[in-house]
């Protein structure tokens, strides 16, 4: 199923670098071209988050900080003019870039490549709260946690590789070594990253870009509103990060997905080798989840509100009929029933443990406090017991294996 989110706007992903050197008689021939990753400027319903550069794009001599005494020692007596601040990724703190935004001289910032020693996560202690299970609850899930996702800078931020890191080192050090006199190596960042108050207002200017994705459903037997019991099975279909393109959420998203797909395809293998009278069980990939739960709440809103407007009357990839506008290639969602949906199972970060014996980070199982849930929590403490270490693969098999049993079959052989 195609969605096209439009609650949150993506507003500028590409960003062109060049190193200036003033030295040379023609400084087009002293350009260096670099591919960054940028800290992109996201809108919502309640205003804006992310990064911003100037009209006309933003140019900066380079200086490096490595350690604190740096950046104190640089920002007590300041050269004339604006810097672009080199900054270890040891030092890539909330605190750090609150402290770079008051001070006028600073006009950009670049994290070289690397990560901090101690860790680091621009999510907040608790991640996405307000959605969670519990969202009163003050437990601290994410101890690195340090919510840089979520603010507003005043300045562009980015992120270099690991050879551009090094230029930009180098040419910093220049400028130190020559006392920032000028001519100075510089970095110009030539980017739009602006926006129009909120969502839908930059919307309704184009001057945005909604955050897309292709969210996928599917089940297992021909779903009909006449079903009294069904079962979702859903993962992540995709990550986010702070700078983007930087990281590919194989932990955070696809291990989820990954047991997920394992999971139905083992299922589909068994279930017409048993008696099946008590419900169906559908599996879902939703994009966009880091922002807010899009596809899931798209998904929803689909199933409960969806009316096509235009439609071709052509059979979709599936069994139900296409639509123009909205664009939906198969409208079958609609013959879900919201309310029989009786249980949601979706597997999150999943990935790393019983790959390596020196890991025992443990596995947290949130439950709404039904008996189905509490009866799971109990069975999966029996697995992990009985079977040690495995793969995560494996253990969310037996996790959609059981339930697939536990709730649909009508003799309960397993247990």
């Amino acid at each position: 199923m195609n969605y096209l989110l439009f609650q949150i706007s993506l507003f500028s992903v590409l960003l062109s670098l060049i190193f200036v050197n003033a030295e040379s008689n023609n400084p087009f021939q002293s350009w260096k071209s670099l591919e960054p990753y940028p800290f992109v400027k996201i809108l919502d319903k309640d205003g804006q988050i992310g990064t911003t550069t100037s009209f006309g794009g933003d140019s900066h001599s380079l200086v490096y900080f490595q350690t604190q005494s740096d950046m104190k020692n640089f920002l007590e007596s300041t050269p004339e003019g604006t810097f672009c601040v080199a900054l270890d990724p040891s030092l890539l703190s909330n605190i750090t870039l609150k402290y770079l935004e008051q001070k006028t001289s600073i006009g950009a910032v670049a994290v070289l490549y690397g990560v901090p020693q101690n860790g680091f996560s621009p999510a907040d202690a608790y991640p996405q709260k307000a959605q969670s299970l519990n969202s009163s609850s003050s437990y601290v899930w994410n101890s690195w946690g340090n919510a840089i996702r979520f603010q507003k800078f005043r300045f562009p931020i980015i992120y270099l590789n690991q050879e551009d890191s090094k230029a930009a080192i180098e040419a910093a050090n220049k400028n130190k070594i020559n006392e920032f006199s000028y001519p100075r190596y510089a970095l110009y960042i030539d980017s739009f990253m602006h926006a129009a108050v909120d969502a839908a207002t930059c919307l309704r200017r184009k001057m945005c870009e909604p955050i897309g994705g292709y969210s996928v459903w599917t089940s297992l037997g021909e779903i009909s509103k006449n079903d009294s019991n069904i079962v979702l099975l859903t993962a992540n279909g995709d990550g986010d990060s702070l700078f983007y393109r930087t990281a590919v959420a194989a932990n955070s998203a696809i291990s989820g997905s990954l047991a997920l797909i394992a999971a139905v395809d083992a299922i589909s293998k068994v279930q017409n080798s048993v008696k099946n009278d008590k419900g169906k069980i559908i599996a879902t990939l939703f994009t966009g989840e880091g922002f807010g739960h899009l596809g899931s709440r798209q998904f929803v809103d689909d199933i409960l509100k969806f009316k096509c407007q235009k439609g071709d009357a052509v059979k979709g990839n599936g069994k139900g009929i296409s639509c123009e506008e909205p664009i939906r290639s198969d409208t079958s969602f609609a013959n879900i029933n919201f309310n029989s949906i009786s249980t949601i199972i979706e597997p999150q970060m999943v990935g790393g443990n019983g790959l390596n014996n020196n890991q025992t980070n443990p596995y947290f199982v949130h439950i709404d406090g039904t008996s189905i849930s509490q009866d799971l929590s109990v069975q999966l403490q029996n697995v992990a017991q009985s079977i040690g270490k495995v793969s995560f693969l494996f253990f969310f098999m037996f996790i959609y294996l059981y339930i697939f049993i536990r709730l649909f079959v009508n003799f309960f052989f397993f247990f």
